[in-house]
């Protein structure tokens, strides 16, 4: 029994919270445009944020550089899920992960299968992990609530299939059982 899996939030779960958010942004033409953010990613990120700063912990001339937005990363999650088929049953790699927030984010939506996070670079490693524990405590916190009530909103509940190695992707003979690699590079 230690080893099940709390209830996952079902897809109409996950619609719901995705309509009940929205973030405003601005397109580069200028244009307004409606990002859809669900309530458990945006939990996610103001964890993060507040832990490691909105751009990305030591971002002012620091070891954090390339950090997308919730709203940049929420499209970009859109888009793979349209097409490239991510989806709960998708296996997750982020490349180069820094402070975690892809591997957290399609965690949350679609809720992939598990998420998994490389970083050579040991302060933005340490710095990742150290936002999972944020994270991970916040799920503990919503499974001992989800324990007492059995009628709670799923679509805010943080789900915690994440994994930060520090490490050299280059050493890998293979990215087997990967279904999906993300790598974002902003030079």
């Amino acid at each position: 029994m230690g080893d099940e899996r709390p209830p996952e939030a079902s897809d109409d779960d996950q619609k719901q919270a995705a309509d009940n958010t929205r973030k405003r942004s601005k397109s580069p033409f200028g244009n307004k445009s409606t990002i859809k953010v669900p309530t458990n990613v945006k939990r996610v990120y103001e964890i993060v944020n507040k832990h490691t700063g909105s751009i990305g912990g030591n971002g002012h001339g620091g070891a954090i550089y390339g950090e997308l937005t919730v709203g940049s990363m929420q499209k970009m999650t859109n888009l793979m899920i349209e097409y490239t088929d991510l989806s709960k049953e998708s296996r997750f790699i982020d490349v180069g992960c820094g402070l975690g927030k892809p591997n957290l984010h399609v965690a949350q939506y679609p809720g992939v299968e598990f998420s998994y996070g490389i970083e050579m670079e040991h302060v933005r490693w340490m710095l990742g992990m150290a936002n999972l524990d944020q994270v991970l405590k916040a799920a503990q916190k919503d499974i001992a609530i989800e324990e007492t009530k059995k009628d709670g909103d799923n679509g805010s509940k943080i789900e915690h299939r994440c994994f930060f190695a520090h490490g050299d992707i280059t050493e890998a003979n293979f990215f087997d059982p990967f279904t999906h690699v993300y790598m974002f590079d902003i030079g």
